[in-house]
């Protein structure tokens, strides 16, 4: 996207006209085509007419199409400041003639035309439109803005490309806000009012832009913002040297209480909820303010001068008789002695100050010291000083001591006002950070809804996170701003719900294992047989549950000890576990019996950490070996273990599980997965995942299944990514307050998770 924000600035005496415009291209311009016009005066002639300026967007258009909306908005333009017979309403009079001439481009099939196009002459405001373009007015009222919409109606018709006109008057303070119809998605008329409120003209329309532009849209996005400052004054033009007295057309209703439509049809009234008590003020400027405009320019006619730049014209009038000058330099001349007085003054009393302090600390360092024996002379000057000082005090006379008390308050009065001071603009300090803090935390959480409105879901939870880290950067001392923070963690909070995707699942119980044996300690489970199967190194039993009738019976294992993870082959037909640390066991359905398994290493006695089955064949992981090892199907259990991983680039050691499905998935404490592909490490990473794993337990996949199932005991969760990393949902359950381990049922859709030595199960 192409984005573009131009400044516009004319000058008047000190004040300003400001017409700052933005304009930020789509992806699609069939989609979307914008055209934005603003024309400048420049010639005597031309300024008196003011500016000319068009927007209009077009939807689903047609290159013809755009070509006639150019040529209009140029025809239009041409008239205007080349019409000999110029008059008040010549702007109207050459829309009408436009609309007999144009109705043809707003028959294209499936196009949609937003169209406005007006004049700001001096302060008056003419603006014709078609469709649903936006404009507002925002207007100052007791140290705050407010706003009103200039155009109540949308005006649609196939027959006139401008079929409705408004006029009124806009004054010093005021904004005008004219925009596309798509920018109203992202900026509503209370956001902009926001923005105007803490920025200046250019930062608001640079701030628009900027998020226009990070959406990366296929809509086309343009829009102008025109600003008349405080600073000029009500009755001044914004190129006239002569005084125009506009206050005079019916206190102007703030706008014109009338609009005309190009077919002698009148609109709805403008600005109708503008603010109150502006009828009042504008009646007095028609009283008084006229007849002090016309005194002021007779008395400043002779000494008007003109001093140009570049193209920008401006006036200045020197201050009127010497006798004015004499006392400003009167007054120039004491505030500099004043200055040159204080500022002796302070150096004395430094001076003073640093050599008291500096004979203090002497005095000191003699009498903690005592070094040569000078603790009793310091003692015994210390007192005879103290003595004197009294003496001359009271000896003083009553002109002295007043002059003395007076020093004295003077010099804490100082001192308190310089502290003073500083506290006070530490305070203004931190407050400036602290609103600049807040605005920074709502534009992220803004840009983050727009992202997420068009499915950007990892640039959202970026943003928000960064959002989050900056909130927790707020001062909370006062209630104040902690309920500000409150405020803001909540939107934070209501935003990432939307991205985390967390479902509080109805989970079911199936076994509570400590109903059957008290001293149960289970950790694992697997599924052999529509069965769950529960069992753990220092529990010398077997609990097989039926999911279905919850049936739970026992199956005594105390001649084989010592039992860890396991893992079921795809035929169904047994459980194999890891034993010792190095050693297998396998379970046979049939018999119901355990037994032990030769499985050998290529180095002595590596310590297994987990195992999976894939194609009858049995891959070890082995952190202190740094290796994967695969071992063959023999008549007597598995052949000797082969080195797998010939490539990687990351360590093992933080190695708590793995799954196969042609590849292998090793899950690492810290939340990480490595991806292992033909033997050789493959880039993996999960994203959109908000929180991250911390310290995960368990993970599960297989050929047939297109997701990937952790189970992580910090956050009480199951989550599901699919097998590129991306994160697709996330289940959780307060009764899981410690899981050791889960198994999935993908043909039932099922997940049973164990839980202090209690087996529960969810759909999902």
């Amino acid at each position: 996207m192409t984005p573009k924000v131009k400044e516009v600035l004319f000058l008047y005496m000190d004040n300003k006209l400001e017409i700052q415009e933005f304009f930020v291209e789509g992806s699609d311009q069939q989609a979307s085509h914008v055209l934005l016009h603003i024309a400048e005066p420049v010639t005597e002639e031309e300024k008196e007419r003011g500016y000319f300026f068009a927007l209009v967007e077009v939807t689903n258009n047609h290159p013809e199409q755009i070509t006639q909306l150019q040529e209009i908005i140029d025809t239009i333009e041409s008239q205007y400041y080349e019409t000999n017979d110029f008059t008040e309403n010549t702007f109207e009079h050459i829309l009408q003639d436009i609309n007999k001439q144009s109705h043809h481009v707003l028959n294209y099939p499936n196009s949609v035309v937003h169209s406005i196009v007006g004049i700001l002459q001096n302060r008056r405001l003419v603006l014709a439109y078609h469709g649903s373009p936006k404009a507002i007015l925002y207007y100052a009222s007791h140290e705050e803005i407010k706003e009103t919409s200039i155009i109540e109606e949308s005006a649609d018709t196939h027959t006139q490309l401008f079929s409705a006109v408004v006029e009124g008057v806009i004054n010093a303070g005021d904004y005008v806000y004219i925009a596309t119809p798509h920018v109203d998605d992202y900026f509503s008329s209370d956001r902009v009012r926001k923005i105007l409120q803490n920025r200046t003209t250019r930062q608001s329309t640079a701030h628009i832009t900027k998020v226009l532009e990070s959406l990366s849209n296929k809509y086309s996005f343009g829009g102008v913002l025109f600003h008349i400052p405080k600073t000029i004054p009500r009755d001044t033009p914004l190129y006239k040297k002569e005084s125009v007295d506009i206050g005079s057309q019916a206190s102007m209703n703030n706008f014109l209480n009338t609009a005309r439509t190009t077919e002698e049809t009148l609109s709805p009234p403008l600005l109708k909820h503008v603010r109150e008590g502006t009828q009042n003020f504008l009646s007095r400027l028609k009283q008084h303010g006229s007849s002090r405009a016309q005194k002021a320019e007779k008395r400043n006619k002779d000494t008007t001068k003109k001093i140009r730049h570049g193209a920008v014209e401006t006036n200045y009038r020197p201050s009127e008789g010497q006798p004015q000058e004499k006392l400003t330099e009167k007054i120039l001349i004491m505030v500099g002695r004043s200055i040159v007085v204080i500022a002796t003054g302070f150096y004395f009393v430094a001076k003073k100050i640093i050599l008291w302090m500096g004979a203090i600390l002497v005095h000191l360092f003699f009498l903690i010291t005592n070094r040569n024996g000078q603790r009793s002379l310091i003692i015994d000057k210390t007192r005879s000083y103290v003595r004197t000082k009294q003496e001359q005090i009271e000896n003083m006379g009553m002109v002295s001591r007043v002059l003395f008390i007076a020093l004295i308050v003077f010099a804490v009065i100082l001192a308190g006002s310089i502290i003073y001071i500083k506290i006070k603009e530490n305070r203004e300090a931190k407050q400036i950070q602290y609103t600049n803090l807040v605005q920074n935390i709502e534009e992220k959480t803004h840009e983050a809804e727009a992202h997420i409105l068009y499915g950007e879901e990892d640039k959202a939870l970026s943003i928000l996170q960064e959002a989050r880290r900056l909130a927790d950067t707020l001062p909370q001392k006062e209630e104040e701003d902690q309920n500000q923070a409150r405020t803001l963690y909540d939107t934070i909070d209501g935003l990432l719900i939307k991205l985390r995707k967390i479902t509080m699942v109805d989970t079911e119980m199936l076994a509570d294992l400590t109903q059957t044996n008290p001293q149960a300690h289970a950790l694992y489970l697997a599924y052999l047989d529509d069965k769950i199967i529960a069992f753990g190194p220092d529990d010398d039993f077997l609990y097989s549950v039926d999911p279905i009738t919850k049936q739970l019976d026992t199956i005594s294992h105390d001649t084989i000890k010592h039992i860890g993870r396991a893992d079921v082959p795809k035929e169904n037909d047994k459980i194999v576990f890891i034993k010792d640390t190095n050693s297998i066991v396998e379970y046979n359905k049939e018999t119901r019996a355990l037994s032990v398994k030769d499985i050998s290493y290529d180095a002595d006695n590596p310590s297994i950490t987990d195992l999976a089955i894939y194609n009858q064949r049995i891959y070890t992981l082995s952190k202190d070996r740094d290796q994967i090892y695969k071992h063959n199907p023999t008549q007597t259990g598995y052949d000797r273990g082969t080195p797998w991983i010939s490539s990687k680039t990351n360590s093992l050691a933080s190695a708590v599980a793995l799954a196969v499905d042609g590849d292998i998935y090793v899950l690492n404490a810290d939340g990480t997965i490595f991806k292992f592909y033909a033997s050789t490490e493959q880039t993996f990473s999960i994203t959109g995942l908000d929180p991250v794993l911390q310290n995960p337990i368990n993970i599960w996949t297989y050929a047939d299944t297109d997701s990937i199932y952790i189970a992580e005991p910090t956050n009480k969760r199951v989550v599901i990514i699919d097998k590129d990393g991306n994160f697709v949902s996330q289940y959780t359950n307060d009764a899981w307050n410690n899981i050791s381990d889960m198994v999935v049922s993908e043909e039932d859709k099922s997940i049973f998770v164990l839980s202090d030595n209690k087996i529960y199960t969810f759909n999902y």
